[in-house]
């Protein structure tokens, strides 16, 4: 069983190696660092030490021991599931199996994405609107937006995350090695996600999501509030009514109601402190008696700032959409 684990593991790129120091320390920095500097959203600026910090201690702990313990837990979580269905505990579990694993390995990267991301969207959801909100919190807790901000997450985010989405692709019989194919292309998307770039992919903005759309996420801006859940296709946020993606920029960033303190240690234990009283489900819950979708702060000509209307799909989108109370699956 602990050679099983142990090879899992490192198929799965769980563990450490010189390659990854080496994307940590020079590449991916490097990087980023440039396309910062060539296409700001923000041109110079400022991250106070404390911040910068903190997002250091993130860039560096999470990849090198919390997402090692995060994948250990969701190996083990599947191994169990295997003795409860009474499948072989052996490495064939990457296999997959019936018609969808037996899919060539290319097209099964492209349907995990496809699927993955849809279970991310109602997973993410359902963060924002139970009290797990608060170690979702701490992904939302910049208050500048930048790529070592894509490192602060809570270890308890991690590992839920990857459960839901791990275990229903087991299930469906999809083969995890696809997943090595996508993997780097995942890593460095999500590190662009939240960068200070002004990219929004222009006629793509509606097929991918962009920098531009993610910051409206998170931004504490009132009109931006539970909106762009998605973390790669925007159509799920279209779907169900929870898309928003004007051209400009929001103004700010951060947690608006008891923010997390602005250190590492801090942050770890932030989830499990008492709650102060009162306290909504999260900092992005609708008020009682104010408008599912506020009206748009007018313009220097006086008349109402209309953004882009998101892609009609029959009626399916509704601006005035309640996210749901509970995860459906």
């Amino acid at each position: 069983m602990n050679e099983t684990v142990g090879n899992v593991l490192h198929q799965v790129g769980a563990l450490p190696s010189l390659d990854r120091m080496l994307l940590l320390v020079a590449v991916l920095p490097a990087t980023f660092m440039l396309l910062e500097f060539s296409f700001p959203a923000r041109p110079r600026q400022p991250v106070p030490r404390r911040s910068l910090a903190v997002n250091l201690a993130y860039w560096f702990f999470n990849p090198l021991f919390m997402q090692v313990a995060s994948k250990l837990a969701v190996c083990l979580v599947c191994l169990g599931l295997c003795l409860v269905l009474g499948w072989e505990v052996s490495e064939s579990v990457l296999d997959g199996f019936g018609p969808l694993g037996a899919q060539p390995l290319w097209l099964q990267a492209v349907e995990m994405v496809v699927f993955a991301d849809f279970v991310d969207y109602w997973t993410h959801r359902w963060f924002h609107v139970t009290r797990f909100w608060r170690f979702h919190a701490i992904h939302h807790s910049p208050e500048q937006m930048n790529w070592l901000a894509s490192a602060r997450m809570h270890p308890v985010n991690d590992f839920v995350t990857r459960v839901c989405q791990v275990v229903p692709v087991i299930l469906a019989g999809f083969s995890l090695k696809a997943v090595f194919l996508v993997v780097p292309f995942l890593v460095f998307f999500v590190i662009v996600l939240h960068s200070n770039l002004n990219w929004d992919y222009g006629p793509l903005r509606w097929v991918f999501v962009s920098p531009l759309y993610h910051r409206w996420h998170h931004t504490t801006d009132q009109e931006g509030l539970d909106k762009n859940f998605a973390g790669i296709f925007p159509i799920w946020d279209v779907l169900f009514g929870t898309a928003h993606f004007p051209r400009r920029e929001p103004t700010k960033f951060g947690v608006n109601h008891d923010p997390p303190p602005e250190t590492f240690l801090g942050q770890l234990l932030y989830p499990f402190r008492a709650l102060p009283e009162p306290i909504p489900p999260s900092p992005f819950s609708v008020r009682e008696g104010e408008p599912a979708v506020p009206p748009a702060p007018p313009s220097s000509e006086g008349e109402a700032v209309t953004d882009e209307s998101q892609p009609s799909l029959g009626g399916a989108a509704s601006s005035g959409h309640t996210p749901p109370s509970s995860f459906p699956g």
